[in-house]
């Protein structure tokens, strides 16, 4: 829960400054943080059945194209 506080912390020291500047390192930068909120949500998933590789790979993938 600490180490979940603190990523939050530095997350929004992060995007705030971006969410000032805009445009082209805005997108970049939600593009990141929905990759690491998806690495997160399949990592809840992990310790009972593992997605397969190929499962994961097309999430990232269009999770990218959604948020792009």
């Amino acid at each position: 829960m600490k180490q979940r506080v603190i990523s939050a912390v530095v997350a929004a020291l992060i995007v705030i400054p971006i969410l000032i500047i805009g445009k082209i390192p805005f997108a970049l930068a939600m593009g990141v943080l929905a990759a690491l909120a998806l690495h997160e949500t399949i990592g809840l998933k992990e310790s009972h059945k593992p997605y397969p590789t190929l499962m994961k790979v097309l999430g990232f993938i269009s999770l990218e194209l959604i948020v792009f």
